[in-house]
């Protein structure tokens, strides 16, 4: 269960010199600012993450529009898409057979124009005793200065017996925040083509959870 601690203040100075001593032995920051809101999904959505539907924003131009809230059974944040009992995590589930797409977003600002981040968040498909259908894709993107191309697309990754993405793995992508200073972090569904209506196949679960956006070290 993901808790949030309220630590007296020689604790606080604790976790900064821990914090410094894992920065000299790996690197990097190992407590860097996450600039997004929510992104562990315990609070409602509200407006830190919208739901955008219908619009496939990763194909050449001119873009395809496809579904609607309508065609999805889920687009919110459930404890089944959780990485620990009793948390929340973010989650689309497609309820019949035809072609949709659907994203969760949020706008990032006051960054660095130019400035590198990165985006790491933990992501796994689920459909319950099937493999990853190749019609399907269940990615994450931040989207700024080098455009959406910054995109971690799990469909590439299945296995033939769909092990690999029943369980959560963390993934990472870099981008640099546009000439406004400006980032936006999006996580897709997207069911590109119609698929078996029979024994439910049709029911796809893109799930995600703790999303992190820092500054690059």
């Amino acid at each position: 269960m993901k808790r949030k601690l309220v630590l007296p203040s020689h604790y606080h100075l604790a976790a900064g010199a821990l914090c410094s001593i894992a920065t000299l032995l790996i690197g990097f920051s190992a407590c860097a600012q996450n600039l997004l809101i929510n992104g562990d999904f315990e609070f409602p959505l509200g407006t830190n993450w919208t739901v955008v539907y219908g619009t496939d924003n990763t194909s050449a131009p001119p873009y395809q529009a496809y579904g609607g809230p309508g065609d999805f059974a889920i687009a919110d944040r459930t404890t089944f898409a959780s990485r620990s009992a009793g948390g929340m995590g973010a989650h689309l589930r497609s309820n019949n057979d035809g072609q949709m797409h659907a994203y969760f977003k949020q706008a990032v600002s006051g960054l660095t124009p130019g400035a590198n981040y990165t985006l790491s968040g933990w992501m796994k498909y689920y459909q319950a005793g099937f493999k990853l259908n190749h019609k399907v894709r269940i990615y994450f993107e931040a989207v700024g200065g080098l455009g959406t191309n910054s995109t971690i697309d799990i469909s590439a990754n299945d296995d033939p017996d769909n092990q690999t993405n029943l369980v959560y793995h963390q993934y990472f992508v870099t981008n640099t925040a546009d000439a406004g200073g400006r980032i936006e972090v999006r996580l897709h569904l997207d069911k590109i083509e119609e698929t078996i209506c029979c024994d439910k196949q049709y029911i796809f679960n893109g799930l995600w959870d703790d999303m992190v956006l820092t500054l690059t070290p």
